[in-house]
């Protein structure tokens, strides 16, 4: 009798996707019980002998995962990709303008630019949980992930072509990788490869294995808004209250 362990379960129907009542199995050998919300519900699925993720109810396409580097059985959530506002043209505004609205011991992350100096305070980093900018002219992303306490900036530019990154409304955490905290994966509009920051790498798509590269380490980091007020009184700071309108033409890549 085989080892290996099934996992039955209805597809779903999804807005945007044929539906069918075939059932379909996930095959995974290496563990003994999936307790995946995001299989049990259908949102890990398998169509025309490929590997889907729900995207959201708004999508006419979902994420293909055929042969992706993640395991089913970690994946959490499912909100879809466009529940969390990743910013594509943030604003910001002087310190002096709302210097009193945060108080000194509330955490942020700064980044160093020649010109100008940029900070996020995590309360509104929470909110968005990544924001495409750019530094001194090379696209970045500010990101935090509050589940794993990652705070981190990276460069957005891959295989020369420059990213535009979101939240996929997923969450993830193997347990033999950063003390088994989850964190959110990661898409980009481009390809719509998934990224994984924990391990700082694409996991599906076209970019999948494509390292995540973090930006310069000297010119970014994590501060207190107090340490901001006192070190660096001309600073801006990311505007409160902002939204995202969805790009309408998005530069396709295939990758390399």
């Amino acid at each position: 009798m085989s080892h290996k362990y099934y996992i039955f379960f209805l597809l779903l129907i999804f807005m945007g996707c044929e539906g069918t009542d075939e059932v379909f199995f996930i095959e995974d050998p290496d563990i003994e019980e999936c307790n995946s919300s995001v299989i049990s519900s259908g949102k890990y699925y398998e169509k025309n002998d490929r590997t889907y993720l729900y995207a959201g109810e708004d999508s006419t396409t979902h994420f293909d995962i055929t042969e992706w580097s993640l395991n089913g059985c970690y994946l959490e959530n499912g909100l879809g990709r466009e529940y969390f506002q990743a910013l594509i043209e943030p604003r910001f505004t002087s310190l002096s303008n709302v210097a009193d609205d945060y108080e000194d011991a509330m955490e942020a992350l700064i980044l160093l630019n020649n010109g100008q100096t940029k900070v996020y305070p995590f309360r509104l980093l929470r909110q968005h949980e990544m924001i495409n900018d750019d530094a001194d002219g090379t696209p970045v992303m500010a990101v935090y992930c509050y589940l794993a306490d990652l705070v981190v900036i990276y460069e957005r530019t891959y295989c020369n072509k420059e990213l535009t990154f979101a939240v996929s409304g997923f969450t993830y955490g193997d347990p033999n990788r950063y003390q088994g905290l989850s964190s959110f994966i990661l898409w980009d509009r481009n390809s719509e490869s998934l990224w994984w920051p924990i391990n700082n790498s694409g996991v599906s798509g076209v970019f999948q294995g494509t390292t995540l590269r973090k930006y310069n380490p000297r010119n970014w980091g994590r501060t207190t808004m107090g340490e901001v007020k006192e070190t660096y009184p001309n600073a801006v700071v990311l505007k409160r209250g902002q939204s995202v309108d969805l790009p309408v033409n998005v530069s396709k890549t295939d990758g390399c």
